[in-house]
């Protein structure tokens, strides 16, 4: 299990307009380089992945049996899914669509404790 996932280093936004990244303290921060602004996430328990959302404007935050999208800058954590899903290796069982409208998970759901995970989709709109 790859609980306590931390990126390395600097990562763009795919627009290349904003950074994420893990400052001295351990709090994950967003750097906007067209503002020239900081921001602070809140703190991310348990996290398994964190990764931009396709449009630059959101992250997806995968946490242990908890995936979230978050704005950019720290406000507005919403949970999209709420229970248990593939968290081995990073990525974490998680996955943004390149059409910026759903989220690829892969897990079991419903189905019998040992039966292989399947991919689901997630709309967001």
């Amino acid at each position: 299990m790859a609980l306590n996932y931390q990126p390395t280093g600097l990562i763009l936004s795919p627009d290349e307009e904003k950074v994420l990244y893990i400052d001295k303290t351990g709090t994950h921060k967003v750097y906007d380089l067209k503002l020239k602004k900081e921001y602070a996430l809140p703190a991310l328990p348990d996290l398994v992945n964190i990764f931009w959302f396709p449009t630059s404007n959101h992250l997806v935050v995968a946490q242990k049996d908890l995936i979230s999208i978050i704005e950019a800058d720290g406000l507005n954590k919403m949970g999209v899914f709420s229970g248990k899903f593939g968290i081995d290796p990073p990525p974490g069982g998680v996955f943004a669509h390149p059409g910026a409208g759903r989220l690829i998970i892969l897990t079991t759901l419903t189905q019998q404790e040992g039966t292989p995970p399947n991919l689901y989709a997630i709309n967001l709109k």
